[in-house]
């Protein structure tokens, strides 16, 4: 098994904003060898010096897209062309994802392997836990995250 990260990001008062939270304390508790969680409100640049202990980086956040929610998104950063377009003020983080997966890949960081889980949120209001339609698709992501691993 790769020795693997697991970032979930989100706000866990923001109710669906913390769907990345939720899905990395799924995999938290499954307590696997060679698999570190961490949770964060969103600011991936303090990982950026810890991504080369690892072979695979796995985040699972929220978005906001087509209005779907519990819509879901796997993107692996190799499949992007090198040149993907940065579009500005597209996350509320302080740098986004991907933005900081490029800062990363130009340091020399990026680990072999690094894929996002995105799923779409139905109530970013203020509250605790996600909305019921985001159960089942939390429950896929942790199936497929498991399945990264074991790849």
């Amino acid at each position: 098994m790769k020795r693997t990260l697991v970032i979930g990001i989100g706000n866990g008062f923001r109710k669906d904003d913390g769907v990345g939270l939720e899905i990395a304390r799924r995999i938290e508790e499954l307590n696997i060898p060679g698999v570190t969680v961490s949770k964060t409100a969103g600011d991936l640049t303090n990982f950026v010096n810890i991504f080369p202990e690892y072979e695979l980086l796995i985040i699972a956040d929220s978005i906001k897209a087509a209005g779907n929610p519990g819509m879901n998104i796997r993107v692996d950063i190799s499949d992007l062309d090198e040149d993907f377009e940065l579009s500005p003020n597209i996350s509320t983080h302080w740098l986004g994802i991907l933005e900081t997966l490029r800062l990363a890949d130009n340091v020399g960081n990026l680990p072999e392997k690094t894929v996002i889980y995105g799923v779409e949120g139905a109530d970013f209001s203020y509250g605790t836990g996600i909305s019921p339609e985001l159960f089942n698709t939390v429950e896929f992501i942790v199936g497929e995250i498991i399945g990264e691993l074991t790849a």
